[in-house]
């Protein structure tokens, strides 16, 4: 059976809520550029209540009564014309979500139990909260966008892009290392306790069954000081184009230097290096050419195994580089001990900066200031 729910004024809306209630276990909700109506709904048995407003469309399940049949099957189609904002009260279990198709808001539910999620690439910060605890979830998201992880009430059986926690008490927060700088990414909050959690990146097509490599390599972040404030003097488009011309000129000295940019986050990069000296003299040269467009950057540099999968990199050297970034003042290229001392004898200066507690990385680092001898 198919029930179409067609839009007051057609399908085009700016923004259009799906509010999910009532008692579902069996649902799986898809998205189709073809949908004539905002949505249809179909069921092998009797069809939720639907009532489609203004700027919203309200599913109301049926409450199952005690030692009733078993939930029927249902499926949520959605048009791809609106931007859409899902939210569910508590209840809602045994969903299947490809989100993949539509522009998401955001995700607001009570809590879930046996839950699936794929999300889109996200436009600006996108925030998926679910209040009421979680058990069994799974959300995947495009493979290099950034997010942040929150769990609140404590967590068991954790999985956050291949790193398995056991039991974790009290809040627990995890980022990407580029999530602060990234213009496009996720915020997943689970308010009160996770239980059997999977957050992860979806693989690309090209990348499916591709094996892990692991390996040393020295890690370089770089973002542009002050971008909010250069963003609103500059207005739109003449920023845009700043930032065109700023990911130009990385890739090519990158390039020139023997490295990788392995990604843009929005007013900055992350790139790779087979050799310390290679990162720290594109550094310099890139810090020098931004100077002279009139753009300071700071940048964090550090030397640690990786793990290559793809065109991507993660692991714990990546975090420990960006978060040197983050203590970097404005201008300077600040570099953690292990990459001082590979370097000894090349042709770099260093200033020391002190002992600092890195935000999320075990003990203490020892930094310093990078600079070419003869500058």
């Amino acid at each position: 059976m198919t029930t179409p729910v067609p839009g007051e004024n057609g399908p085009a809306r700016s923004r259009t809520r799906l509010e999910l209630k009532g008692r579902a276990v069996d649902l799986t909700i898809t998205s189709s550029g073809d949908l004539s109506e905002l949505c249809s709904v179909r069921t092998d048995g009797p069809p939720p209540d639907v009532d489609v407003s203004a700027a919203s469309v309200v599913v109301t399940f049926p409450h199952r009564r005690p030692f009733g049949p078993r939930p029927t099957r249902c499926e949520l189609v959605l048009s791809a014309a609106p931007m859409w904002e899902l939210r569910a009260a508590r209840g809602i279990q045994d969903i299947r979500a490809d989100l993949t198709g539509i522009d998401l808001e955001g995700i607001s539910v009570a809590g879930l139990a046996g839950a699936e999620f794929l999300l889109p690439k996200p436009r600006g910060t996108v925030a998926v909260k679910v209040g009421g605890g979680a058990t069994g979830v799974e959300i995947s998201r495009p493979r290099g966008v950034a997010a942040r992880v929150e769990v609140g009430g404590g967590v068991h059986g954790l999985t956050l892009d291949g790193n398995t926690f056991g039991a974790v008490g009290g809040r627990t927060e995890w980022a990407t290392p580029d999530h602060d700088h990234a213009r496009d990414r996720y915020v997943i909050s689970f308010l009160r306790g996770a239980s059997s959690v999977v957050v992860r990146q979806r693989e690309r097509q090209e990348d499916t069954g591709a094996a892990s490599i692991r390996r040393l390599a020295t890690v370089l972040f770089t973002d542009i000081v002050g971008s909010t404030r250069l963003a609103a003097d500059q207005g739109d488009r003449r920023w845009t184009q700043t930032l065109e011309q700023h990911d130009e000129v990385a890739a090519r000295i990158v390039r020139e230097h023997g490295g990788r940019v392995v990604k843009q986050t929005g007013d900055g990069m992350l790139a790779l290096f087979d050799r310390p000296g290679s990162a720290l003299a594109s550094a310099t040269v890139f810090r020098d050419e931004s100077r002279r467009d009139g753009i300071e950057i700071r940048a964090g540099v550090h030397t640690g195994e990786v793990e290559l999968r793809g065109e991507d990199v993660s692991g714990i050297a990546v975090h420990i580089a960006a978060r040197i970034m983050d203590e970097a003042p404005d201008g300077e290229i600040l570099a953690s001990r292990t990459v001082r001392e590979l370097v000894a004898g090349e042709d770099f200066g260093f200033e020391d900066r002190g002992v600092h507690a890195l935000r999320g990385i075990d003990d203490e680092w020892a930094l310093a200031a990078v600079s070419r001898r003869g500058d």
